[in-house]
C-alpha cells in the first residue's frame, strides 16, 4: 500500500485534530458534587456534636458515616462508567497543586472562622463556620474539576507542540 507524503500530513492532521478535540472534551477528573457531598458532610457532623446532644447527636453522626459510604460507592460508580479519562502522563502536576491549595485553603479558612466566630461569643461557632464554607464550596467546587480538565488539555497541547517542533541543527 502505497501512501502519499500529502495524504499521510493530512491523515496525521486528522489524528491531531481528533486528539486536541477529545482532550479538550475530556470529563473533569472528578464530579464537582462531589465536593459539595464531602463539605456538607463536615457541616454536618459539626452541627451533630456541636448542637445536638446524646443519642440524636450519634445519630446524626451514624447517619452522616453511612452518607459518606453511599458518596463513595456513587464516586466509583460515576468515575468507572466515564467514557474516556485522560492517561497518568496527560495530567499536569500542577492541576494537583491547585487543588491542593485550594483543599487547604478551605481548612484554614474554617479554623480561622471558628477562632474569628468563639471570639465574637457566637453560641455554635465550628457550625456556623463550616455552613459558612459549604456555600464558598458550592460556589467554587464546580469551577475547580472543569478548570483542572482544561489546564490538562492546554498542558498536553503545548507538550505535543514542544515535542512536534523541528530539531535544532547542531552544525
Amino acid at each position: 500500500m502505497n501512501i502519499s507524503p500529502e495524504e499521510a500530513a493530512r491523515a496525521l492532521e486528522e489524528v491531531e485534530r481528533t486528539r486536541r478535540r477529545t482532550l479538550r472534551n475530556a470529563p473533569p477528573l472528578f464530579p464537582s458534587w462531589y465536593l459539595v457531598a464531602i463539605w456538607a458532610g463536615v457541616a454536618v457532623v459539626q452541627f451533630s456534636t456541636e448542637v445536638l446532644t446524646g443519642p440524636v447527636a450519634w445519630a446524626g453522626v451514624l447517619l452522616t458515616a453511612a452518607g459518606y459510604a453511599a458518596f463513595m460507592v456513587k464516586f466509583f460508580r460515576d468515575v468507572s462508567r466515564w467514557p474516556m479519562r485522560p492517561h497518568r502522563s496527560l495530567i499536569d502536576p500542577m492541576v494537583w497543586v491547585a487543588f491542593g491549595a485550594w483543599l487547604v485553603g478551605g481548612i484554614v479558612a474554617g479554623y480561622a472562622l471558628i477562632a474569628a466566630f468563639s471570639a465574637a461569643g457566637l453560641a455554635y461557632p465550628r457550625t456556623t463556620a463550616s455552613c459558612c464554607l459549604l456555600l464558598v464550596v458550592a460556589v467554587t467546587a464546580p469551577l475547580l474539576p472543569r478548570w483542572m480538565a482544561t489546564r490538562n488539555a492546554r498542558t498536553a497541547e503545548r507538550r505535543r507542540e514542544g515535542a512536534a517542533a523541528p530539531a535544532p541543527d547542531d552544525r
